[in-house]
């Protein structure tokens, strides 16, 4: 999974993944997953509406993890094909625009803070992605791994993003 540190519920996707567990709170994932973060912005798109009909290739994630005592940190990458059906040109030809690959890297730490209340901790997430912005947690449909120019090229969208929070009880059974 891309990212494990924030608190919240993933979103379901298809995938099939292998965790090996290193020891001593290291750990490795390697996943290949539905690729649910499509996106191509096209005024020339002719076809089915969902653009991901093109994809042949599963997005390939994977992560490093520490997990201790005090906390975690977790280094994440994953690649991200980006593929259309077909289009229709200005004038009117039909072609399929040439196959890409977007990435995107993160890096998610959280320090406990027994000090507070049991269970606080403070977490903080910082992601680049250049093709693969679904990565970035705005979800599938709010953003544009790519642009298909006049010439049918594909051009990549780049995007970052930085979250923290706190998770803090007030009572065993109140927290925010």
């Amino acid at each position: 999974h891309f990212g494990t540190l924030r608190f919240s519920d993933a979103p379901t996707v298809n995938l099939l993944a292998y965790t090996f567990s290193f020891g001593n709170g290291f750990s490795a994932t390697l996943a290949l997953e539905e690729g649910r973060f499509d996106g191509i912005a096209n005024p020339f798109f002719v076809g089915p509406a969902d653009p991901t009909a093109g994809q042949r290739v599963p997005d390939v994630v994977a992560n490093v993890k520490y997990a201790g005592t005090w906390g975690s940190a977790q280094l994440s990458g994953a690649v991200h094909q980006l593929r259309s059906v077909a289009l229709v040109d200005a004038a009117g030809l039909g072609f399929i625009p040439d196959t890409e690959y977007g990435f995107a890297v993160s890096f998610q730490g959280s320090v406990n803070l027994p000090m507070l209340a049991a269970g606080d901790a403070l977490w903080i997430a910082a992601t680049y992605a250049d093709g693969a912005l679904g990565y970035l947690g705005f979800g599938g449909g709010d953003v544009d791994d790519a642009i298909i120019d006049a010439d049918g090229d594909i051009d990549t969208t780049q995007g970052w993003s930085v979250a923290g929070g706190l998770r803090h009880y007030w009572t065993p059974e109140i927290r925010q």
